[in-house]
């Protein structure tokens, strides 16, 4: 796999910045926007690291875990009565939680050495 090619890593940059500029988007609460602001940090420079070393997959269980870190903020970080911060938390926490376990799991595997079964001239 070539570097800054991987569709799963612009997913995961696309997503943090989102979620780290969302605060001045919608209405949050001073945590829920620190919270969103820092893990939409950490996903955009997990995105970033994994575009540029395409062999490291040990990033992508991070941005798994930030993913779900922001899907259940909103219940710790008492967002329930901000909407659009709580919408924004899950959508993009979902998502990047699935696309980072998703890839962490898959990547070893899809980098074997071969690219499909060899070709006969």
């Amino acid at each position: 796999m070539q570097a800054w090619t991987r569709m799963a890593d612009w997913i995961l940059i696309t997503g943090g910045f989102i979620a780290a500029f969302s605060p001045s988007m919608v209405q949050t609460t001073p945590a829920s926007a620190g919270a969103l602001a820092l893990v939409g940090g950490v996903l955009a420079l997990a995105g970033v690291i994994n575009l540029a070393a395409p062999k490291v997959f040990s990033v992508f269980w991070v941005a798994g875990l930030a993913g779900l870190l922001l899907f259940l903020a909103p219940w710790g970080l008492d967002m329930m009565d901000n909407p659009g911060g709580a919408f924004v938390a899950w959508v993009i926490g979902g998502i990047s939680c699935v696309v980072g376990i998703g890839a962490a799991v898959r990547g070893p595997k899809s980098r074997s050495g071969s690219e499909g079964p060899a070709k006969t001239v």
